[in-house]
């Protein structure tokens, strides 16, 4: 065997190894033969939320840098949204700069491609260090490359960009506990980095692992060594990411996941839908058991997993022959058992089962609204067991045949390296890839009708359930040109609410109000502009269709504008963004609210439901002037002309650190309408600004460079 990456000078000459260099040029053929098709201009990843919520937001942010201005706010999604503290967005992860330098959705495919690559370098880096042979070490990081969790979850960028430093990770963690002082704040870092990829409960799952392989490495020396290593390694990063997770934090507590349908209180049935069943398991072995993904039914009323987490599992080749093989022989024993323990837990807590079900009670870890992502753990232990089994294979054929038969063992050697190869990436992307121009992919009159006017804001209908997997042509760009309500970004198109992620991260208030399916919450949230991949006629009779469906106003009340390749309405009588009303109504409960907003006879046009008391309102005779001087990003800027004392109704979405100004003097804003703006003015003419203030990015901007001082000073004593 080739000189092993143990920690010390061995380790930079093991790099060098001839042996070391012709796997990892094995491991990039893999790599382009796996993830090549990405880069081909004739595909792409675009389906579901990728297509839906993720590149458009990533894109959109990164046109506001390049533009000079941080998108902490805009006022184009949810009818107003920090975007910033939105994680998912991942705008502080460092290779963000790909689309910064490159805001088109081919960067997604090379942001995408380069970390399966990363992933399958790490992985081997991970493996040598644990004195594997090169061989070895490259089969297992072919495995965990080409495994399918990473296609599953590709739908989510941030879950791939995070899991992608977890055998980093690892390595930094067995190399600072085996003496290595400064590997463990790099490990601080690379956990860090992981946590600003965009997927945070998957950066903490990957914690989960780290925890345990540290408190493996360090017994029985726990208290004495481990403390001190897992506060550097798993605290810190969190420290070093205050910036982002504080207001991060911050807006999910004020988002539908903290409270509705991704709540901690999840129904069995619900729950149910983001686990693996037992029977799924045989995919290990057999991926085409229960058919491809394409086959399997779209429709959320089967007893059929979604998609993503029926897929987890599969392993490829050598999970059939090397698996059991490092599990029965594989040495060092005591490393073997650990991941075969991992192996175990990590599929039990994916899987059905009750006790499951009971940890969703548990803070934190109730956010994790998907128990099949725990099967990256079982995705990574079956990998490296993988490694072990492939090890000892060749070490006892090298042994065996070494001596009387060096080409035959030579060619033994490559045909079986070859072979598990060629295995393991087999199953790639293949009909994953979707084939059409995503720019070709919108609704012309959309565009031009959003650029027409002073104030546009557009609801899709309903989101259409993607038949996963299946997607052609024009079945895409009839789905793009009406639904993705963030796609339309792209086209300065601004919108009222997101849909594609199921409401978990809008605001509850909003949510609450379009999930009611009632008309008045068009004029509520000003719309003006509908859409929908099939007449208003049919939506309301095409169930399977749907996915969480929004109001539906009467036919009267819209004008159709286009009938391909989609539906889309222009709503007769919207109300403005911003308008004055001299009449309110003092309703404190949520529910009596909500009744009160959708009774007919509510007309939110001249009254508004309060929940304090203001001060008396006097209506004048002439009518007022309200007009938008001013919309940026962060900014709006209101000139307002009334006769008479009134409350401003902005139909922008109510959020603390909102910060409103009347004519430079702070202005306290009032909650109007359950969900949206108000701020009191007196009679004569001003300018109101609304600004989102960053107070919640700056104290958590504090904690980093705290935190980041004193990763520089570990550095620097542990030289």
């Amino acid at each position: 065997m080739s000189q092993s990456l143990l920690p010390g000078d061995g380790s930079r000459t093991a790099w060098r190894n001839t042996n070391d260099l012709g796997a990892l040029t094995v491991l990039v053929a893999a790599w382009f033969v796996y993830a090549g098709p990405m880069l081909s201009p004739a595909t792409n990843l675009y389906a579901t939320d990728t297509f839906c919520h993720d590149l458009p937001l990533r894109l959109y942010a990164a046109r506001a840098i390049r533009a000079a201005e941080f998108p902490l706010w805009t006022p184009h999604v949810n009818c107003g949204y920090p975007l910033f503290a939105d994680g998912q967005a991942g705008v502080l992860y460092p290779f963000f700069a790909m689309y910064v330098a490159w805001p088109t959705p081919e960067a997604h495919d090379w942001f995408m491609a380069l970390h399966f690559l990363l992933l399958g370098g790490f992985t081997y880096r991970f493996l040598r260090g644990q004195q594997l042979a090169p061989t070895a070490s490259l089969l297992g990081a072919v495995t965990f490359m080409a495994s399918s969790y990473h296609q599953a979850t590709h739908v989510v960028p941030g879950l791939l960009a995070a899991v992608v430093w977890l055998p980093l990770a690892l390595h930094l963690i067995y190399r600072g506990v085996n003496g290595h002082g400064r590997a463990l704040w790099w490990c601080a870092i690379v956990n860090a980095v992981a946590l600003l990829a965009g997927a945070v409960h998957v950066a903490l799952i990957s914690y989960s692992l780290q925890a345990l392989w540290l408190l493996y490495l360090c017994w029985p020396r726990v208290v004495r060594h481990g403390i001190p290593q897992a506060t550097i390694a798993f605290v810190l990063p969190l420290m070093l990411c205050a910036v982002q997770i504080w207001p991060t934090r911050q807006l999910l507590g004020a988002s539908n996941r903290a409270t509705g349908l991704f709540a901690p209180s999840l129904d069995w049935k619900t729950f149910s839908d983001f686990l693996v069943p037992w029977r799924f398991l045989i995919t290990f072995f057999w991926p085409s058991a229960y058919g491809t993904p394409s086959a399997w039914p779209g429709s959320f009323e089967t007893n059929f997993p979604l998609w993503e987490e029926s897929l987890v599992v599969f392993h490829g080749f050598g999970a059939i022959v090397l698996l059991p093989l490092g599990i029965c022989i594989g040495k060092p024993r005591s490393k073997v058992w650990f991941w075969l323990a991992m192996l175990v837990l990590a599929t039990f807590v994916s899987m059905s089962s009750t006790g499951r079900w009971l940890m969703m009670y548990v803070p934190l870890h109730n956010l994790f609204r998907a128990p099949a992502r725990y099967m990256v753990v079982a995705s990574l232990s079956a990998s490296v067991l993988v490694a072990y089994g492939a090890d000892v294979l060749l070490a006892s054929v090298r042994r065996a045949w070494q001596v009387r038969r060096p080409r035959l063992v030579k060619a033994v050697y490559a045909g079986t390296v070859l072979l598990c190869v060629a295995g393991a990436v087999y199953h790639h992307f293949g009909s994953y890839l979707t084939k059409a121009d995503f720019y070709a992919i919108h609704s012309p009159e959309l565009v031009s009708a959003a650029h027409r006017g002073q104030h546009f804001r557009l609801l899709p209908l309903a989101r259409a359930v993607f038949r996963y997997w299946s997607l052609d042509d024009a079945q895409l760009r009839r789905t793009a040109a009406s639904l993705p309500v963030s796609y339309n970004l792209l086209f300065d198109v601004p919108v009222a609410t997101i849909l594609d992620q199921g409401n978990a991260v809008s605001p509850r208030h909003l949510t609450e109000l379009i999930q009611s399916r009632h008309p008045n919450a068009l004029k509520l949230a000003a719309i003006t502009h509908l859409s929908c991949p099939i007449s208003i006629d049919e939506i309301a009779s095409d169930v399977e269709t749907m996915f969480l469906p929004e109001p539906i106003p009467p036919k009267d009340q819209v004008e159709v504008l286009s009938t391909a390749p989609a539906f889309v309405y222009r709503y007769r009588s919207p109300l403005p963004r911003a308008h004055m009303v001299y009449s309110t109504r003092i309703v404190a409960d949520d529910a009596a609210r909500l009744a009160v907003l959708l009774s007919p006879d509510f007309d939110p046009s001249r009254e508004a439901i309060v929940e304090q008391e203001l001060p008396r309102f006097v209506e004048p005779t002439e009518r007022p002037q309200v007009t938008l001087s001013q919309a940026k990003l962060n900014l709006l800027k209101v000139e307002v002309e009334t006769a008479g004392s009134g409350l401003l109704v902005v139909s922008d979405c109510y959020f603390p650190h909102l910060l409103a100004t009347v004519d430079g003097n702070a202005q306290n804003m009032v909650r109007v309408n359950h969900a949206f703006c108000g701020i009191p003015l007196t009679a004569g003419r001003h300018v109101v600004c609304l600004q989102y203030s960053a107070r919640p990015v700056y104290q958590g901007l504090a904690v980093t460079l705290a935190a980041a001082a004193v990763v520089c000073i570990g550095l620097w004593r542990s030289r």
